[in-house]
């Protein structure tokens, strides 16, 4: 065979490259284009950036003509903004339903005891970041929220659990907060609990631009 034949073929005077040498030379050119391009969810990246938490109040207990909250407080001066990502609202009781009530940027009644059952979700991060937001509770108390905007309400059944998705839709400023407000029928006490999910993203401020 000549050598004509290993390196290619004639055609009008000019040599083309067999089939073997052309593919790995393509094949070649290929892989130096190949990408990796990952989709995950946009919780799951501000996990990975340290932003997302997680954390629950302790056993709060309503009934007999009580009430009780759990709530996400941004303070005026923690410079983030909130973004509920998750609400988990557990009814320990096999007497009655309990009916919890959304609401944004309200003044709950009594003062609020900071609940210490909060983490990142990314745990790997050292030192491991901490919340400007807080959770906050109030158990047993008479009074109601005044003020600010109650968009929805679930019903908790007796021994159930209800979880509302909000995937970072609601967001709440510094100065605001979202209040789970429990109330029951029960003539007797009941207990519940409420955990939470959300990100905080940095507010970036920037000067007013001068007047032309």
């Amino acid at each position: 065979m000549s050598e004509a034949y290993y390196k290619g073929h004639y055609n009008n005077g000019k040599i083309i490259p067999n089939c073997n040498q052309y593919s790995l030379k393509q094949n070649k050119t290929f892989q130096n284009k190949i990408t990796e391009e990952v989709s995950i969810f946009y919780a799951t990246f501000q996990s990975i950036k340290g932003r997302y938490f997680i954390g629950k109040s302790p056993t709060v207990t309503l009934g007999n003509g009580t009430n009780a909250w759990v709530g996400l407080i941004n303070h005026p001066n923690s410079g983030v903004n909130l973004h509920v990502d998750v609400i988990t609202i557990n009814n320990f009781s096999s007497v009655d339903y309990i009916l919890a009530g959304l609401w944004l940027n309200t003044n709950p009644p009594g003062i609020g005891t900071v609940s210490n059952n909060v983490t990142p979700a990314n745990t790997s991060i050292v030192p491991t970041p901490t919340p400007k937001v807080q959770i906050q509770y109030v158990s047993s108390t008479t009074g109601t929220p005044t003020g600010g905007v109650n968009p929805f309400e679930r019903i908790v059944p007796a021994l159930n659990t209800a979880v509302i998705e909000d995937e970072g839709k609601i967001i709440i400023p510094p100065g605001g907060n979202l209040i789970v407000f429990l109330t029951t029928p029960s003539t007797t006490d009941i207990t519940a609990s409420v955990a939470l999910g959300w990100w905080e993203e940095r507010i970036i401020y920037c000067p007013p631009r001068p007047v032309c």
